[in-house]
């Protein structure tokens, strides 16, 4: 029996290893104008239940209907609702198109329909008909690179399911082609599900990426989900200077000095050297606010010259040493500093300023983002904004993020 057990656990390392040999290689896909969209439907989109939180945009077109919203769904700041509006209608064309271009990509590697238990690498990949990831099912993605996924039916990810990305996949390059409906009831599922009829979350499910369908399709959420269209973080240097800021704390090292009621007289003079230690209150001046500046508001505008002007308010301004400006062509891209050198603070303490900056990136869609670094070296990212520039086009239009 041992022998036979042996055998199996063979033959699935050895077909393992046979799809990472025999995978087309797949190229980076752009999402175009939805990039910014978590959940997009052609006729509708359903948030049933409560307690669901989108990071990225909600919108429906050429359809008109979103309902449960606000009830049942926050969308996390900056992001909103788009009702048939320019950027949904923008949006779903982008969709189709990306569609189109994953559906008639050759030199897919055949599947199976069943993925539990399966691990793949980067590339292209086709079935037949339906992809089924069995109920508490593990299906593994390893390795940095693209993987597109031509589903030639539905796909449905069963109660308990995962997906794992691991050696540096990332849900932003992964790509679920889907012919008729996407159902995602396990617990996490990674990629940008694109299908024509139908994606449906089940409850508690978590989809790293985005649930977008064709013109005909209907998105539903049936309640306590999670879609997130970031890859990663995208300022990770706040999140430590609030940790740090708990160490002030330490400095109840005053609760020591009740001691002088153990040792009245004599030792009552020893106390007051440990007392300078609490005196250099420079400590908890860092922690004053891990934020340094109050920002009002940072807008991106586009000249008639193709130039991009930056601008931006704040209210107040605590130890504030100025202003780094960074650009991407995706929003979570990796962002590159455009100013050569820091920007300087115009504001101080309660006092706020007014701030521009004019940059000249080329023609396409950018991503903005503001950076403020205080005194002491800490620094705290702002936006996106969005802005698009097309070639033939005076002025192009600007959208807050």
């Amino acid at each position: 029996m041992s022998k036979l057990k042996m055998f199996y656990r063979c033959l699935l390392l050895s077909f393992s290893l046979a799809l990472f040999s025999l995978a087309q290689t797949a190229v980076a896909q752009t999402l175009g104008d939805a990039e910014s969209f978590a959940v997009l439907g052609g006729q509708s989109v359903t948030f049933d239940g409560t307690g669901t939180i989108i990071t990225g945009d909600v919108g429906v077109s050429p359809g008109t209907s979103i309902t449960g919203f606000p009830a049942n769904v926050t969308i996390v700041p900056p992001y909103g609702i788009h009702v048939n509006d320019g950027d949904a209608v923008d949006a779903q064309t982008s969709v189709t198109a990306l569609y189109t271009d994953l559906d008639t990509m050759g030199g897919a590697t055949p599947l199976g329909p069943q993925l539990s238990g399966a691990t793949v690498g980067p590339g292209i990949y086709a079935f037949s008909t339906e992809a089924d990831l069995a109920a508490n099912g593990l299906f593994t993605l390893s390795g940095a690179g693209t993987y597109i996924f031509q589903v030639g039916s539905a796909l449905t990810a069963n109660v308990g399911s995962n997906v794992s990305l691991i050696d540096g996949a990332t849900a932003c390059d992964v790509f679920w082609q889907v012919y008729s409906a996407a159902t995602l009831n396990g617990d996490t599922f990674a990629g940008t599900v694109v299908a024509q009829a139908a994606v449906t979350l089940g409850v508690d499910a978590v989809l790293s990426g985005r649930a977008l369908t064709t013109a005909l399709g209907a998105v539903t959420m049936a309640g306590s989900n999670t879609v997130n269209i970031l890859c990663e973080e995208p300022t990770p240097t706040p999140s430590p200077t609030v940790e740090v800021t708990p160490t002030p704390e330490v400095t109840p090292t005053t609760k020591i000095t009740p001691t002088p009621e153990v040792t009245p007289t004599p030792e009552i003079t020893p106390p007051p050297t440990p007392t300078p230690v609490v005196s250099p209150s420079p400590i908890p001046s860092p922690t004053e606010s891990p934020t340094a500046v109050s920002l009002v508001n940072f807008k991106a505008k586009v000249n008639g010259d193709g130039s991009v002007t930056l601008a931006w308010e704040t209210a107040s301004e605590v130890d504030n040493a100025g202003f780094n400006i960074y650009r991407s062509k995706r929003t979570d891209g990796t962002y590159k500093k455009v100013n050569g050198k820091l920007i300087p603070a115009q504001g101080g303490g309660s006092l706020g300023a007014s701030y521009s900056y004019e940059d000249t990136p080329g023609k396409c869609t950018f991503y903005y983002k503001l950076e403020d670094e205080d005194t002491y070296g800490v620094s705290t990212m702002h936006g996106p904004v969005k802005v698009r520039l097309r070639i033939g086009e005076g002025e192009a239009r600007r959208r807050r993020r």
